[in-house]
């Protein structure tokens, strides 16, 4: 009987190490797609992130256009608010997208909010203070900056569909 014994006794320690080491490989395995699984989670995160940058320059350019529009057709009240407007939203996404930004794209923001700033200021000078050069020189400058940000809008857009393509 004895013998009976020690026999059960080394298949179940046999049988014991047998599944100490196919929870192991389980373990490991289940490890390696924790891992993937926070890749794939840490990749979407910052697709996402980076559709939001493009769409909040979408809005941007939007506003840029709505200010030119304004401009075009005498409204300065409306002007002034679409510009008040604009010139919060680039403060915002330049320092809040910056890390998605690429090529020249700060330098350009920078330079839509400085002219976003002079229109403002043209704007607030009053309707009489607008003349025939100083309006001209204000339409300039709206469209340029309907420009600068449709720029930055098509190259984030292009960024977007760049990483698509990779994935």
């Amino acid at each position: 009987m004895p013998s009976l014994l020690v026999n059960w006794r080394g298949t179940l320690d046999a049988a014991a190490a047998v599944a100490s080491i196919a929870g192991l490989f389980f373990s490991y395995f289940a490890w390696r797609k924790a891992t993937g699984a926070e890749k794939a989670a840490n990749l979407a995160r910052e697709a996402v992130r980076k559709s939001n940058a493009g769409e909040e320059l979408r809005i941007l350019s939007e506003k840029a256009q709505e200010l030119l529009a304004c401009a075009q057709n005498e409204q300065i009240e409306a002007a002034l608010l679409r510009g008040r407007d604009l010139l919060a939203g680039i403060a915002q996404a330049r320092h809040r997208w910056q890390v998605f930004f690429i090529e020249d794209s700060p330098q350009q923001i920078e330079k839509a909010a400085k002219e976003v700033g002079r229109i403002s200021r043209a704007l607030s000078a009053g309707r009489d203070a607008i003349t025939p050069p100083v309006r001209e020189k204000l339409l300039k400058s709206c469209h340029e900056v309907a420009e600068l940000l449709a720029e930055e809008l098509g190259k984030a857009l292009r960024r977007t569909e760049e990483v698509r393509r990779h994935d």
